[in-house]
């Protein structure tokens, strides 16, 4: 969809494509040479978007915007960010990666606010779009360099560090592109699905990436169940909910066997690559710090993590599961937080019917790549990580969507308005 005419709307457009690219991943600073700080060029360049949107805010807010729980959940998550930076042993690199996330939020806060949920997946699928076609042609122009990597032989990067992103990426585009072909019109808006569809593709398929291969089959099977539960009553629903969460132990028990059938069926190594050995030396580390976790920033690379990399000679970035490092940085107490706004997240998920049928789909999607992009890797409550800037956008466009219809639902009928133009049951 293209953006309105509406004022400053395809300015936001344009930025929201250009976040969203930027956010894929580290770019390799051979092709783009500009570092800082530890940070790339892409990186840099989407803080200081972030920066510049959260001034537009502020300046344009003169009251309290509408957050709701999940908005305030996410706000107070920020600042406990930067309130870890105080016993952080990054010290002011701890307490600039904690301004990071306030001023993600607020570039969310912005787009949320200026822009349709169309435009938003449009915008979005462009982004991602723009940059995987870029990796599948250095790929292909630079097969000795973009198109291998360090231990994975034949196994393409594009323009990222790692194979893996690239197939992070390419799972965010399928995703996207799914959605569009569900919820968006037109003609324009079709071609650019299906190309983004052959894009994403090629790049799963030649970035090797195992992770990123399921986790798209996992969506595509999860998505109309979610939407089936989505359109039943809340009676089905609860009993649908209270079983998912009896069937947790049982699904614990089976996770080794099968992870031992999937390790048979595709001679990897049972551990997930050294996974499930980091996730049981993490574990074991949060005893330590059980509320407050090691602050942002605290704990890989430092002295808490240094036990295990003298154990097995590697140096990990983070756990590769966004939930342990969530805990591991903020603690409870931040695990509580983000426990609220996922909550509050599927709580303002509308039923997928009438007006809100667009909003629902799009959330149900985000549900899912919330928790399958965050099983075997860290994509959450990253400042520059597109899961989270998505989730953070279509939370708060879901909580002012949600406003926006109860004050359209409080409008008493005139002979020229004799009925609401929404569902006034879509949210219940």
């Amino acid at each position: 969809m293209r953006a309105s005419g509406r004022p400053g709307m395809r300015q936001d457009y344009a930025l929201l494509a250009t976040a969203v690219a930027l956010s894929l991943g580290r770019f390799d600073p051979a092709f783009v040479p500009l570092e800082f700080a530890g940070l790339t060029a892409n990186q840099l360049l989407f803080y200081a978007i972030g920066v510049y949107l959260t001034g537009a805010v502020l300046s344009h807010y003169r009251g309290w915007p509408p957050l709701g729980l999940f908005g305030s959940s996410l706000l107070l998550l920020g600042v406990w960010a930067v309130i870890s930076s105080y016993w952080s042993p990054s010290g002011y690199q701890g307490l600039a990666k904690s301004i990071s996330y306030v001023a993600v939020f607020g570039a969310a806060l912005n787009f949320a606010m200026r822009l349709t949920t169309e435009e938003i997946i449009s915008a979005s699928r462009n982004g991602a779009l723009a940059v995987v076609a870029v990796c599948v042609i250095l790929a292909l122009a630079l097969p000795n360099s973009a198109g291998t990597t360090v231990f994975h032989d034949g196994a393409w990067r594009g323009v990222f560090l790692q194979k893996n992103v690239l197939g992070r990426a390419a799972l965010i585009l399928a995703i996207l592109c799914i959605v569009s072909f569900l919820c968006l019109r037109g003609r324009r808006e079709v071609t650019l699905a299906l190309l983004g569809s052959v894009l994403a593709g090629v790049a799963l398929w030649k970035s090797q990436s195992l992770t990123a291969i399921i986790g798209l089959g996992i969506f595509i099977a999860a998505l109309p169940l979610l939407y089936g539960v989505r359109l039943a009553g809340p009676r089905t629903r609860l009993w649908l909910g209270c079983g998912a969460v009896l069937c947790l132990p049982f699904l614990a028990l089976l996770f080794q066997p099968v992870l031992e059938l999937v390790s048979d069926l595709t001679d990897r190594s049972a551990t997930l690559t050294g996974r499930v050995p980091l996730w049981e030396f993490a574990l074991s580390q949060l005893s330590a710090r059980p509320w407050n976790g090691f602050g942002v920033e605290g704990f890989f690379g430092h002295e808490a993590a240094a036990p295990f990399q003298a154990l097995t000679g590697w140096l990990p970035e983070h756990a590769h599961n966004g939930f342990i490092d969530l805990a591991l940085e903020f603690g409870l107490v931040g695990l509580v937080l983000f426990a609220a706004s996922f909550a509050a997240f599927v709580w303002n998920t509308p039923r997928a019917v009438g007006e809100t049928k667009v909003i629902s789909l799009f959330m149900l999607a985000i549900i899912i790549l919330v928790i399958t992009m965050n099983l075997t890797e860290s994509n959450l409550y990253r400042s520059s990580n597109t899961v989270w800037l998505l989730y953070t956008i279509v939370g708060l466009h879901a909580v002012a969507l949600r406003r926006t219809i109860a004050a359209r639902s409080r409008v008493q009928p005139t002979r020229r308005h004799t009925r609401l133009p929404v569902n006034q049951v879509a949210f219940r």
